[in-house]
């Protein structure tokens, strides 16, 4: 149980850092051609 909730801490930390860099660099040149 202890190794299941870490690996999914670790899941949602990284898509946190995947979602926040898909906004940082991907959504500027959206909003600029839209």
């Amino acid at each position: 149980m202890m190794g299941m909730l870490h690996a999914c801490f670790i899941a949602e930390i990284f898509f946190a850092l995947l979602f926040f860099a898909i906004k940082k660099y991907f959504l500027p040149p959206l909003s600029r051609w839209i």
